[in-house]
């Protein structure tokens, strides 16, 4: 028996399979996504809902994933798979990328609520001083920087990241949090003057 503060718990083997959040664009697939992890005995999903500081989920944080557009607003790709999940004795995960906030643009996000829009100076800074965002396209390959990055060292960005898990959590019957993308850019980052 694992004693954790809340009690006893068994361990279990895990067999899990990650699930990119533009698979979750397309409601028929999420059936053939489960249905293959169970032929191939995984026992858990991890499902991308958080990848570009965007929701794949009913938020009330995150501005609606761009990749949604098109699809009725009540189509909430985690409960979906959720219920399909747990129905095919699957555990699901929410898998929320941190401090990634955008890939390289442009174009920026189109969300005045994006965080990119909303709080610009939550991103990242260099070793200059230079903000993620005043990066070209150019400089950003040559530092082989993927996109925009939230800066871990600020305080309201660690408040927003638990704000964000925390409404997951607290809507959806998930299995765990399964977070990525912790960690900087690359050693030339997280100079914020504060």
């Amino acid at each position: 028996c694992l004693v954790l503060l809340t009690g006893c718990a068994t361990l279990q083997e895990g067999r899990a399979v990650w699930v990119v959040r533009y698979r979750l664009a397309e409601p028929a697939a999420l059936g053939k996504i489960v249905g293959d992890a169970k032929r191939n005995n995984m026992n858990t999903l991890f499902v991308q809902v958080h990848g570009r500081a965007d929701a794949y989920y009913d938020s009330e944080i995150e501005p609606r994933s761009e990749v949604l557009k098109g699809h009725p607003k009540d189509y909430d790709p985690l409960k979906e798979i959720l219920q399909r999940g747990h129905a095919a004795g699957l555990e699901v995960h929410a898998w929320v990328n941190a401090y990634y906030a955008w890939n390289r643009p442009p174009p920026l996000p189109v969300s005045p609520e994006h965080v990119v829009n909303r709080r610009p100076d939550w991103l990242i800074t260099d070793d200059e001083e230079h903000r993620i965002d005043r990066y070209s396209r150019e400089e950003m390959a040559r530092r082989w920087v993927e996109g925009f990055y939230l800066d871990p060292a600020r305080k309201e960005v660690r408040e927003y990241l638990v704000e964000v898990s925390s409404e997951i959590v607290r809507k959806y019957r998930v299995d765990g949090i399964h977070l990525d993308f912790i960690r900087y850019p690359g050693s030339g980052f997280g100079f914020n003057p504060q």
